[in-house]
């Protein structure tokens, strides 16, 4: 199996047009050392590709941000994967009041100052803190 998305964006959104089920989309962050995010990546992937998650992953090793959308009939297995990782065990899980028809791909990014340079205005942890203010 390939670790990377297959299909063109508008293969994608024709494949989304013609499907006769609901998505739930969801989003999560948690701020966490992640020993080797590569790998945690791979793990992410086979895990719910399988599942039909689609969205952006963002890992490194400060965390994981995510903002997806599952088969409502995959739900159940998509909460149950996230107890298969000490990253994401009990983590809070923020539910869409609407379905999630803006995601047409899973596209994970790894990247080791991802979330640095992304939210650079948050505070993550006193390590990522103490940086960003002496960036400024």
């Amino acid at each position: 199996m390939k670790l990377h998305n297959i299909h063109s964006r508008e293969e994608l959104i024709k494949k989304r047009a013609a499907e006769t089920f609901h998505r739930k989309a969801c989003s999560f962050y948690r701020y966490i050392h992640i020993e080797n995010p590569q790998t945690f990546r791979n793990h992410l992937y086979l895990a719910w590709y399988p599942l039909g998650v689609l969205g952006r992953i963002y890992v490194s090793y400060e965390g994981i941000n995510a903002q997806l959308c599952v088969p409502e009939y995959q739900w159940d297995h998509f909460a149950d994967s996230l107890s298969l990782f000490p990253e994401t065990q009990d983590m809070f899980i923020n539910e869409a009041l609407t379905e999630g028809d803006q995601l047409f791909k899973i596209r994970y990014q790894g990247e080791r100052k991802n979330c640095r340079r992304r939210y650079r205005w948050q505070y993550f942890c006193a390590k990522s803190w103490r940086k960003a203010r002496q960036s400024y």
